[in-house]
């Protein structure tokens, strides 16, 4: 095995992204796993890499050990993830808000040093989450499912500070069965919506309802 290591140098993630980006994966790369913390309100979250070590085969089946420069992984992440996303437009500028800096920064250096770079991938995340909102918004007025709603368009419409049916998790405490037909109601509902058995009849004897 053969022996190649670059000086060990360092690069900057740096993410305007209101969630975590946990464990990216790079299969070649020793470590190979990256992650990156969910971003502060008005400020950033930073993942400093270091030269990670790779192998590289040779054609006498030998390998060649090398650090792979730590601007490439950074940029490498960026790209990867970004088009794995849905609604990510690179004509419009509709990405997720990263970028890659060469160079190790904590986020108060970031935010000193990068205020153009910041304001541009700001934007350009707001247009993507505008994107999942638009697509989320679709798909709930053909299926109001949470299960139809995914992670990425709740976290947009929590950066947009959107108030949406569809953002709000499903949880299951606030589930019951109508034990009547057995449909998943709300446990604050008084009448089951598919069967109309009474599910409270306290409260339903104080309700009053207009002759149609």
């Amino acid at each position: 095995m053969y022996r190649k290591f670059l000086p060990l140098d360092k690069a900057t993630v740096v993410s305007v992204c209101n969630f975590p980006i946990l464990n990216e994966y790079k299969p070649q790369l020793n470590p190979a796993f990256f992650s990156i913390e969910a971003a502060p309100e008005d400020s950033v979250a930073v993942l400093v890499i270091e030269s990670p070590i790779e192998y590289v085969p040779t054609l006498d089946y030998k390998s060649v050990v090398r650090n792979v420069p730590a601007i490439e992984v950074a940029r490498s992440f960026v790209n990867d993830w970004t088009e794995a996303q849905l609604c990510v437009s690179m004509a419009t500028g509709a990405l997720p808000g990263l970028f890659p800096i060469d160079g190790p920064l904590t986020a108060d250096e970031a935010d000193e040093q990068f205020p153009d770079e910041i304001s541009n991938a700001r934007s350009r995340h707001t247009s993507w989450a505008n994107n999942l909102v638009k697509m989320a918004d679709d798909i709930w007025t053909e299926s109001p499912k949470h299960r139809h709603i995914s992670d990425s368009m709740r976290n947009a419409a929590k950066y947009l500070k959107l108030d949406r049916a569809w953002a709000k998790r499903f949880e299951a405490d606030k589930q019951i069965f109508c034990p009547a037909c057995r449909t998943v109601v709300d446990s604050a509902a008084i009448v089951c919506k598919v069967c109309r058995c009474v599910l409270n009849q306290e409260k339903f004897e104080k309700l009053t309802f207009s002759e149609r």
